[in-house]
Formats: structure tokens, C-alpha cells, sequence
């Protein structure tokens, strides 16, 4: 602003937009575009000084708006990315012990499990598992392509083995929902 006010001083034109209470009110504020131009004569002289006023208050607070918008939705953005992480935790935790127990049993480390029933049951828990691990490896790696720090790692898989796992574990879910 110290640049347009010397404008008024050497003649040279400006632009600003500034605020004011109208009328002295402090709950009354108006925003303002300002542009002056000056007329001078052959020898520089300013003769005088033209200009346009405008009231911009609607579009400055639509601005206010946006940048608050923006700044709640940045503040959300942050919260639900420290959740995700603090949920991951605590999720892995169980999952971590749920598949190694799994595992176990399905290598029948402490002896047999004895049962075909039971066995094909530990193998669902496992597969379970795995999934769940996996679910919440795909939401921290979704929050971190919102970060900008997804890395894309590309493999080969195993398509037949990935539909007949979904199926197992989604098979309950169909059953109940008739599908």
C-alpha cells in the first residue's frame, strides 16, 4: 500500500483494495477496489486524477469462505489420516496374533488339530485374516496417495486363487443377503 500512496505523490497511477467501517461502525466492514489514474499536462503535471471505486465486500467474503472451507477441510484431511494411522495400529495388533496363532494351528506346531471340520475352519480364520491386514494396508496406502507418497509396486498374481478366496470369505455375507 506504501507504493500506491506514493502514487498520490508522484502522480503515478495505482491499485488497491482496502477496508473500512462505514459510517466509524466496527461491526459494518466494507471492502473496496480502488484504481486511479492520473491526467498531467505537457510538462508532468498531475491536472487531476481519475479514478473508480468499487464495493468488492460479496466477493472478499466469498473468499473468507473459501479459504475457511479450505482450512476445514484441510484440518479434517489431517485428523482422519492420524485416525487411520492410530486405527491401522491397533488393528494390526490382533490381526498380527490372529494369522501367526492360524498358522500355527494350520502347521499343527503343538500336534494335530483333528478335526477336517476344524481344520478348514483355522484356514478360513487365517485367510480372514490376511484379508483384514490387507483391507487396512489399502486405506493407509489410499492415505497415502492423498499425501502424495503412494508408491505403486506391481507383481504378478495369482487371479484364481484371489476369486476363490473373495468368494469363501464373502460367502456368509451372499448367504445372508440371498445373492
Amino acid at each position: 500500500e506504501d507504493a500506491n500512496i506514493k502514487g498520490l505523490e508522484t502522480g503515478e497511477p495505482f491499485d488497491l483494495q482496502y477496508r473500512y467501517h462505514r459510517g466509524g461502525n466496527p461491526d459494518e466492514v466494507i471492502w473496496v477496489h480502488v484504481y486511479c489514474n492520473f491526467v498531467k499536462d505537457n510538462n508532468g503535471d498531475v491536472l487531476e486524477m481519475v479514478g473508480i471505486v468499487q464495493d468488492i465486500t460479496d466477493r472478499v467474503q466469498a473468499e473468507l469462505k473459501l479459504l475457511e472451507a479450505k482450512t476445514e477441510a484441510e484440518m479434517a484431511n489431517e485428523s482422519k489420516s492420524h485416525f487411520l494411522a492410530n486405527v491401522s495400529h491397533d488393528l494390526r495388533t490382533p490381526l498380527n496374533a490372529i494369522i501367526g496363532f492360524s498358522e500355527v494351528m494350520t502347521d499343527e506346531i503343538y500336534g494335530p488339530v483333528g478335526n477336517d471340520k476344524y481344520e478348514a475352519y483355522v484356514a478360513d480364520i487365517h485367510n480372514s485374516g490376511k484379508f483384514l491386514l490387507n483391507l487396512i494396508n489399502d486405506l493407509l496406502d489410499l492415505s497415502k496417495a492423498e499425501a502424495g507418497e503412494f508408491q505403486i509396486i506391481e507383481g504378478v498374481m495369482d487371479l484364481k486363487t484371489c476369486i476363490q478366496t473373495s468368494s469363501k470369505l464373502m460367502q456368509f455375507q451372499a448367504r445372508e443377503a440371498k445373492v
